[in-house]
């Protein structure tokens, strides 16, 4: 196949003789006439490939660049810029011993190129993994080697899967180019299903719902009908047999989850070989999530549990430092501090809290209010004290930190350590 004017050599196990490589060349320097007239210029790395190719495979490379002239001379055409006027050929005078040497540099016209297989799987698994969400751009190229050859491009994605994505969001993006029956196989055979949140995304996306963004508010807003034919359902139950079921993600999308149960009948007699662990969840009291605990500790101010509980997800700590600083007492700041010298953070966001703890410890801060239209509203919200010596503390604590992390980087970072 030829790719992005590139043709991809297969692995060939065919050697050519010393008596096929001449009758090659021959065959190349007619190849090459043939991609001037279509303005067309090939590679000293394609033409030794060619001249280096077995019987079967010169064959079909020389179909495949023909084809190539063809659209090159018919694109040309529709812009209005191809006029066959070659006359006398550059290459005429090549031989069988001079080709390569006599053979061009440069030229302006189309340049066709060669790459190996390897490095063809390699460019196909590097776009694949891109540390980016994917948008049409980065489909389209998929898309466009999907339709080269689909089968290989299967396995590759198969094996990335396998493998690990980088950017879990574009796992269906990827699947939803396939067939139905491929896209089972990718999701059953390969490691892409880990969590909970994983199945229910499957879920979605098997039921033609919009999987990229998971609402976890009442899904009564979201009127979402999750009909689902038995041989889903089996591997549905299959998938949450094998992964280990998280309370708390489950409870994060009890809504969508018992709208699951509803049309998935997991106790059943059916899938009485399946474990029901996830909806066994949803049948007993909700445990409080991660936030719900996190509230609960504001309310009753237990500050030493607040801060050791938001330590387990320290972006949370961060963004609630300047609650932490102003409802705790000295030994709470301690423990604050310690905590904050154990944990690793987010570089940008340590930024952006230290120089915030930094103003707040010597300027109050007005509280917000909104006012409803139309109603009377009055507020004797005062302005939040300033933190203080307790700020300063954190402040240094959260400099130290940054110190730690931008060691290698003290003159470009100067100004923020």
């Amino acid at each position: 196949m030829i790719l992005n004017d590139k043709l991809i050599l297969g692995l060939s196990t065919d050697i050519p003789n010393e008596n096929r490589r001449v009758k090659n060349i021959k065959k190349v320097i007619t190849l090459i006439k043939d991609a001037e007239k279509s303005k067309c210029y090939l590679t000293k790395k394609l033409i030794s490939a060619l001249i280096n190719a077995g019987g079967v495979d010169f064959d079909m490379y020389n179909t495949l660049l023909q084809q190539k002239f063809k659209e090159n001379r018919s694109e040309l055409t529709q812009r209005g810029t191809f006029k066959n006027q070659i006359k006398t050929s550059r290459y005429n005078n090549l031989k069988v011993d001079n080709l390569l040497e006599l053979y061009p540099k440069n030229t302006n016209f189309r340049v066709i190129d060669v790459m190996t297989t390897i490095e063809y799987h390699n460019k196909i698994i590097a776009l694949i993994n891109l540390p980016i969400v994917f948008g049409n751009k980065e489909l389209l190229e998929i898309r466009s080697m999907l339709d080269m050859d689909y089968w290989e491009l299967f396995e590759i994605v198969k094996y990335s899967f396998n493998e690990g994505m980088k950017v879990k969001e574009n796992i269906f993006k990827i699947i939803s180019l396939f067939e139905s029956s491929e896209q089972r196989t990718l999701i059953m055979e390969s490691n892409t299903i880990k969590t909970t949140t994983d199945v229910l995304r499957y879920i979605y996306f098997v039921t033609d719902n919009d999987y990229t963004e998971l609402p976890s508010k009442d899904i009564m807003e979201y009127p979402i009908k999750f009909k689902l034919r038995t041989s889903t359902k089996k591997d549905i139950m299959l998938l949450l047999s094998n992964i280990s079921i998280n309370e708390d993600d489950v409870l994060k999308y009890k809504k969508q989850w018992f709208r699951v149960q509803y049309n998935l009948s997991p106790y059943s007699e059916k899938f009485s070989k399946f474990s029901t662990e996830l909806f066994d969840i949803l049948k007993k009291n909700p445990k409080k999530t991660f936030s719900q605990k996190s509230e609960n500790y504001k309310k009753k101010n237990k500050m030493k549990k607040l801060i050791k509980h938001l330590s387990k997800k320290p972006g949370e700590l961060l963004r609630s430092l300047d609650y932490i600083i102003r409802n705790s007492k000295k030994k709470d700041i301690q423990v604050l501090k310690e905590h904050i010298e154990e944990i690793n953070f987010s570089t940008k966001l340590l930024m952006q809290v230290r120089k915030w703890v930094e103003y707040r410890s010597s300027n109050s801060l007005e509280t917000r209010t909104f006012k409803p239209k139309g109603k009377v509203f009055s507020t004797n919200e005062k302005p939040l004290d300033k933190l203080g010596s307790k700020g300063d503390v954190i402040e240094i604590a959260l400099r130290n930190k940054l110190r730690e992390y931008l060691k290698d980087a003290e003159d470009i970072f100067k100004d923020e350590i």
